[in-house]
């Protein structure tokens, strides 16, 4: 008799630190296709619940890209960014973003 194993789909949250890839880039950018980073992921289309019971969500998934030191490797973020940034160790990324929600 076979037992099936399930298994949790793995998903990133606002906040987490992930692997990822370069797809593609600009011609004159400092990053090339095939690169391999580490990000901070800072909206998610999946939405999550705050403390006071809300719900918030975006229309698009968005990362920074990380360097060695975890420090980000630009000096913009558009786009609106969680409060939650601030109980992370990236509060450098929140103070770069025009809008905290």
């Amino acid at each position: 008799m076979l037992i099936g194993i399930t298994r949790k789909k793995k998903v990133a949250r606002i906040g987490d630190v992930i692997t990822v890839t370069v797809k593609e880039t600009h011609p004159n950018a400092e990053i090339k296709p095939g690169e391999v980073h580490k990000a901070l992921v800072i909206r998610t289309r999946k939405e999550f619940r705050r403390e006071n019971g809300s719900y918030v969500r975006f229309g698009d998934n968005a990362a920074v890209l990380l360097g060695k030191d975890y420090k980000p490797l630009f000096t913009r973020v558009f786009g609106p960014v969680t409060r939650e940034l601030r109980y992370t160790r990236y509060v450098r990324v929140m103070s770069m973003a025009p809008v905290v929600l």
